[in-house]
């Protein structure tokens, strides 16, 4: 008998791998538990938590998280084990922390239930080397003291880090400001936000002067305080080191960004030649993850300039194959660029005004 196959043989190859995009949006309570031995759970509401019988602290920091509006689809627990004191020894910290990372490394920002200074500035530096952030706060009164040099934020901020961000609480000792933050703000888009002028929920606003407030700022801070009668908001939204807290995100998603989508382009071609047409492909993948910032709100859009000049939110920057250098070519290695423009967000805005019976 004969076979199809003499007539029209097919093979068809699957080039369908993908590889999986970070997660920038999921935020993670860490604290001793023995509620489970698991290193990480989920939890996608409140009254999940509570039919688990966690402990006051974290069940307080999870309904900062998820009485927020609108508030993310789940919080990860993450467990620590406590030393021979009953307490979560700061040596151990970051060797804990990787080992609910390793578990489970889908969620980006995390605090602390437990927040003496020690583990504050031991999980700062952890962060630091991760693609992660960490969020705290403190009633620690030496904060407003512009004198201090030795308060938690103050040595935080020495670090210059730029993965923690810390808000000063004056109910810190009953609340958990950095869990309502970032439930807030980790349902919007990584670009497409500022952790300033948001309204929280469930959780109680801070009384500062004027001086307090400016020493704060000053330190590498934040306040959740009143703006006006019934209205309390977050400021500045920075980090330690004094960048945007909105920035460091963004630009973490974006290097995900770039990277998962060109491996995946990679991995499901036979070859990609070093050719013209081999670039292109390259430089047209980054055009598109560019542009996705764009879109998100991250990078500027193309704008006119007051001359009537065309300015681009980015640029990518890029080698004609024969321009190549011998030995990039020899190692199989192409070297890119790109600029962009960073589209901000505005904090303030200054009207000057005239009234009179004339327009002047």
């Amino acid at each position: 008998m004969g076979s199809l196959n003499q007539i029209v043989n097919v093979n068809i190859a699957l080039s369908t791998t993908s590889v999986p995009r970070g997660v920038f949006g999921v935020p993670m309570v860490i604290a001793p538990l023995t509620t489970f031995t698991e290193r990480v759970r989920v939890y996608l509401d409140y009254n999940a938590a509570q039919e688990d019988e966690l402990p006051a602290d974290v069940l307080k920091a999870l309904r900062a998280v998820f009485s927020q509006t609108p508030r993310p689809q789940m919080c990860k627990v993450g467990r620590l084990d406590v030393g021979t004191e009953g307490k979560v020894a700061a040596d151990t910290l970051a060797a804990q922390l990787s080992a609910i990372q390793a578990e489970d490394a889908n969620w980006y920002g995390f605090a602390l239930t437990e927040r003496t200074p020690a583990l504050q500035l031991a999980a700062a530096e952890w962060a630091e080397t991760q693609t992660k952030m960490f969020f705290t706060s403190s009633a620690e009164a030496a904060i407003t003291d512009a004198s201090s040099t030795t308060d938690v934020l103050s040595s935080l901020s020495a670090k210059n880090y730029l993965r923690t961000a810390v808000i000063v609480d004056k109910h810190a000792a009953g609340q958990y400001l950095e869990m309502a933050w970032m439930g807030r703000c980790f349902t919007i888009a990584p670009g497409g936000e500022t952790w300033a002028l948001k309204q929280l929920s469930a959780v109680e606003a801070s009384d500062w002067s004027a001086t307090e407030q400016q020493t704060i700022l000053k330190k590498g801070g934040n306040t959740f305080e009143r703006f006006a009668p019934q209205i309390y908001l977050t400021t500045p939204g920075k980090v330690v080191s004094g960048e945007w807290v909105d920035v460091i995100r963004f630009r973490d998603w974006l290097a995900d960004a770039i990277q998962t989508s060109l491996s995946t382009l990679m991995i499901n071609r036979n070859k990609v030649p070093y050719t013209d047409g081999g670039i292109a492909l390259i430089v047209n993948n980054l055009t598109g993850c560019l542009t996705e910032g764009q879109r998100v709100g991250g990078i500027a859009p193309d704008e006119i300039d007051a001359d009537g000049n065309n300015v681009k939110g980015f640029v990518v920057t890029y080698p004609r194959s024969v321009d190549v250098p011998f030995q990039d070519k020899a190692d199989r290695i192409l070297n890119l660029a790109f600029s962009a423009r960073l589209a901000g967000a505005i904090h303030l805005t200054n009207i000057n005004g005239n009234l009179s019976y004339e327009l002047q």
